[in-house]
């Protein structure tokens, strides 16, 4: 009778350690990582799905124009002639619009005088002062495009105007043999005029 107890003590025992065994495993495991907070356990990163770049995209540069025979104009200019009535002298800057990679800007400004003007000059006026006066310098800032192969610029800001009261209202620019240009500007209902610029 004896043993029989001891043995169902022992069964006891063993479904009791059974039951409570999970228990007692979680209850230690609760306590070492409240103790040992690097104990716990970070979750794996995610890693992100590598995307896919393009390929072979062609970079644009804004600061070019497209086709390289134009490109090869870009550059400061300056020229002069003596025209049917008058001398014009004049500076010119071609560029590229920072913005728009096949349209150009431009900065020029003129000077006309008229060294045979057939205006009566009084004794007592300087005939060189008098020029002076009438050669009143004209710019203009300019932005356009090729049309039919000739670079067509209009002003966008005028500064002054020339001698005959009328400013530059746009240029057309096209090569001229080597490291020159033709120019020829407008002043809207004046009478406008050609010039030879080469490369400064």
């Amino acid at each position: 009778m004896e043993k029989r107890n001891k043995q169902l003590a022992i069964a006891a025992a063993v479904i009791g350690g059974l039951y409570f065994f999970p228990s007692i495993i979680s209850t230690a495991r609760r306590a070492v990582i409240t103790h040992n907070p690097a104990y716990i356990e970070k979750p794996s990163p995610v890693r992100p799905i590598p995307m896919a770049m393009p390929t072979n995209v062609p970079a644009v540069n804004a600061e070019t124009p497209a086709d390289p025979k134009y490109s090869a104009l870009l550059g400061k200019y300056m020229g002069g002639a003596i025209l049917k009535t008058r001398e014009c002298k004049g500076n010119l800057e071609l560029g590229a619009s920072p913005s728009k990679p096949d349209e150009f800007t431009g900065y020029i400004t003129l000077v006309c005088y008229a060294p045979f003007s057939h205006k009566e000059v009084s004794p007592l006026v300087n005939p060189v002062l008098a020029i002076g006066t009438e050669s009143t310098p004209a710019s203009a800032i300019l932005s356009g495009k090729v049309v039919n192969g000739v670079i067509q610029l209009h002003s966008d800001k005028t500064i002054q105007t020339l001698a005959d009261g009328c400013p530059i209202t746009g240029i057309s620019v096209q090569p001229f043999g080597d490291k020159q240009l033709a120019v020829d500007w407008q002043e809207g209902t004046c009478q406008g005029g050609q010039l030879i610029f080469q490369r400064s």
